[in-house]
């Protein structure tokens, strides 16, 4: 029998982290709200494997990333976000005690440059949370999922903010795709056209990603064991 994650479910351990792919992916590229089953056994594979969940993340940051400005004819999936896992991990980052820096220093950066009155409480709420993770007593890879977790939250609630403007982004996205519309699905090119207006904004908000998170705290913590 097919190996799913419904013939073997998910041990309890592995449930939030496997949360936090999924909505990690779905406030990225938009659409359901769900992993498809593809997703679902890649997804078992690399928890089963121990890949760090904030790798994960990063991953998928970085494959969105590749994706602009090409005419991808699929919506962004784990399973392609997956060759961008290759490489091991390095050993476990250094306890926060030992290198508070790197979450504190990219909170301080976050709130440097100027934003709108609606949106300052929102970066606020991001940057505090990254401050209490950063002299938090935690284990460094639960600190990075929940600063990813904060840099998550603070997408959805830009996107979702009344000065948002999203027929604006929608437009761009559509100039951008309209040479694929003929060549998919009505139901496609909107899922495509989601991801890509989404992705728009997010640029605005460079150092708020999964990627600064894992990379600051890898940096610190190398920094911290080098003789």
């Amino acid at each position: 029998m097919e190996r799913t994650a419904d013939t073997y479910p998910l041990e309890e351990r592995w449930a939030s982290q496997a949360e936090e792919v999924r909505a990690y992916l779905v406030q990225i590229r938009g659409g359901a709200p769900f992993l498809s089953g593809a997703d679902g056994r890649v997804l078992l594979t690399l928890l089963e494997e121990g890949v760090p969940v904030p790798a994960i993340l990063a991953a998928i940051e970085r494959m969105a990333e590749r994706r602009r400005g090409k005419r991808v004819r699929r919506r962004l999936t784990l399973n392609a976000c997956k060759k961008l896992l290759g490489a091991p991990e390095p050993p476990p980052l250094t306890p926060p005690e030992e290198s508070p820096d790197g979450l504190l220093l990219l909170a301080e950066e976050i709130a440097r440059p100027t934003v709108s009155e609606e949106l300052a409480p929102i970066r606020a709420q991001l940057c505090a949370e990254l401050g209490r993770l950063g002299r938090a007593d935690l284990p460094a890879e639960s600190r990075a999922v929940a600063a990813i977790a904060a840099c998550r939250a603070f997408h959805t609630a830009v996107w979702e903010a009344d000065t948002t403007d999203r027929p604006a982004l929608y437009a761009a996205a559509t100039a951008e795709l309209e040479p694929l519309r003929a060549g998919v699905s009505p139901r496609l090119f909107t899922d495509l056209l989601e991801e890509a207006a989404r992705d728009r904004l997010r640029r605005e908000f460079p150092l708020v990603s999964a990627n600064e998170v894992w990379d600051r705290l890898r940096t610190s913590s190398s920094a911290q064991n080098s003789p």
